[in-house]
């Protein structure tokens, strides 16, 4: 339904508020929709958290209302040719799923617009092995933002997630990488902007033979380019 004009009651008559003319409302979000499709979303009113993966298929504008957080615990994949505009000053948190890379979509990506507000991205981390685990494959930590990322504006702090450890007297153990921050590219044309590189793991003193520690995660798996 598009957006209706807002009547506002002064001291003396009527005031009229435009509105934007085709523009429609924000409808609000709520934790049981994870495929987001065409349309115009906004944080409610405590925040929200979501436990499962988000897909973008389509062109969708967020808007983080001000004061709200939204949680994005397991990632967010944004679709070829798809465009999620985040607007407002609130507050988002997107994480990569730890030991566990099945978010990661492959291919080509569409893209995150960051025009204000603060948007945080951790990748995942990857698996460890501790006391007499021997000849493990750990699972490496997922994707946060499966796509390109560009800021207009306010802040994004990127980092990648942090690769796994051998502890104990296991041996011929691989542990899991560290998952990227934003698997595509980062194109900065204003805002602020911080990325930093996951953690390698280690390995502990007492460990036996053959141990191979993780890899971290890279902030921006892609090229950045800063335009300012």
């Amino acid at each position: 339904q598009p957006a209706q004009p807002v009547i506002l009651k002064a001291k003396r008559g009527y005031v009229i508020e435009k509105v934007e003319a085709g523009k429609a409302a924000a409808a609000p979000l709520d934790n049981t929709t994870t495929a987001w499709t065409a349309g115009t979303f906004a944080v409610p009113a405590g925040g929200l958290t979501y436990s499962d993966a988000i897909t973008v298929s389509s062109d969708v504008t967020l808007v983080l209302t001000d004061g709200e957080t939204l949680t994005l615990n397991k990632g967010i994949s944004i679709a070829e040719g798809a465009t999620l505009t985040i607007e407002g000053n609130g507050t988002m948190n997107v994480n990569g799923s730890n030991e566990n890379a099945s978010s990661t979509v492959a291919g080509d990506h569409g893209t995150l617009v960051l025009t204000s507000g603060t948007l945080t991205a951790k990748g995942g981390n990857g698996q460890s092995f501790s006391e007499h685990e021997d000849s493990q494959t750990g699972a490496a930590g997922g994707v946060a933002i499966n796509g390109n990322v560009t800021v207009e504006g306010g802040t994004l702090t990127a980092t990648g997630g942090n690769g796994g450890s051998v502890s104990g007297h296991g041996m011929y153990n691989s542990c899991g990488n560290g998952g990227a921050a934003i698997s595509g590219a980062l194109t900065i044309n204003g805002g602020t902007v911080t990325t930093t590189d996951g953690s390698n793991g280690s390995n502990t003193t007492d460990s036996w033979t053959g141990n191979t520690a993780g890899t971290g995660g890279k902030a921006v798996a892609g090229t950045m380019t800063d335009n300012r």
